[in-house]
């Protein structure tokens, strides 16, 4: 029966990521994922490359590193193979891109969710 609550699952939110996640579990992501894309109020191209249609924001919930403005602003969360001057001209638009969650935006059973999401992505590497 857990097995039939069980399925493969990929989204817009999840593209290139394909796991196995309950029905609920998933739907906590696609919430907080609908929460993130109705709070951004500025887009960055997913490639960092201003020609790419592929848009992204960088969503911080309360619990993580990222939701302490000191920690957030130390960030650097340009493309690893970003040159200086590409790097300068990404970090401003990745920053306009951040948003910052209340609890009130988090679904309930989120942080579960995370965890078991994150449990089957650590067996998975182990098992490499």
């Amino acid at each position: 029966q857990q097995q039939q609550q069980q399925q493969h699952t990929t989204s817009e939110a999840f593209e290139g990521l394909d796991v196995v996640t309950g029905v609920e579990d998933f739907s906590a992501f696609e919430e907080l994922h609908d929460a993130i894309k109705s709070q951004a109020s500025s887009w960055t191209s997913w490639s960092g490359a201003v020609t790419d249609p592929r848009k992204r924001a960088f969503g911080f919930v309360p619990q993580s590193l990222g939701y302490d403005a000191d920690v957030r602003n130390k960030l650097d969360i340009t493309m690893p193979d970003a040159n200086d001057a590409d790097a300068s001209r990404e970090r401003p638009r990745n920053e306009r891109a951040i948003v910052v969650l209340s609890e009130h935006d988090v679904p309930p059973n989120f942080y579960t969710a995370l965890e078991k999401l994150l449990s089957c992505l650590r067996s998975r590497s182990s098992s490499d």
